[in-house]
């Protein structure tokens, strides 16, 4: 059933060619991922790095996760989700995915953060439809109003996030 599943899929990214992360020469691969409640990172995350991409380059994980929402055994996730949908939470309704420097094979460089993306939840919500290979903006950690490139994701949850705010909303009020 479509309202007991969401898929997120990570399908591209590239950075703009006048991007700092494009000069620092630390950024070799990168890989995203992103939090939601109770999975793993290990499972949210693109299982590879890849090369960071050249400019005007565009590079292809391709990486999608079906989270299950069953109705009786994930009822943390749908409450966690609705949350969402409702704007609560750190992120204000928004699912955030992170690309992250992946140091090449030398054990005492640590991964760092070097940008964010941020998918609005609601708009699913409201529009009814997935979204399919839409581009989100990916903001450096230190400035999150300037775009340094740019994230291609899927979404389909649509009938989930129908069912969870129609369930959640009607024992709100029963």
């Amino acid at each position: 059933m479509d309202s007991e599943k969401m898929c997120i899929e990570i399908v591209s990214l590239a950075f703009y060619s006048e991007a700092e992360v494009m000069l620092d020469e630390n950024v070799k691969q990168v890989y995203v991922e992103y939090k939601f409640y109770d999975i793993p990172l290990s499972e949210t995350e693109t299982p590879v790095s890849l090369r960071k991409p050249r400019a005007g380059e565009r590079i292809h994980f391709h990486f999608s996760k079906v989270i299950d929402l069953d109705r009786l055994e994930q009822k943390g996730r749908r409450q966690f989700l609705f949350a969402m949908l409702n704007g609560q939470g750190p992120e204000q309704g928004r699912l955030k995915f992170t690309v992250v420097s992946d140091p090449m094979d030398d054990e005492h460089e640590e991964c760092q953060e070097v940008g964010y993306a941020y998918l609005k939840l609601w708009q699913i919500m409201e529009s009814g439809r997935d979204i399919l290979e839409q581009e989100l903006d990916i903001v450096s950690p230190e400035d999150q109003l300037t775009p340094i490139g740019s994230l291609k994701v899927s979404l389909q949850a649509a009938a989930a996030f129908h069912a969870i705010y129609k369930e959640m909303t009607e024992d709100l009020f029963s």
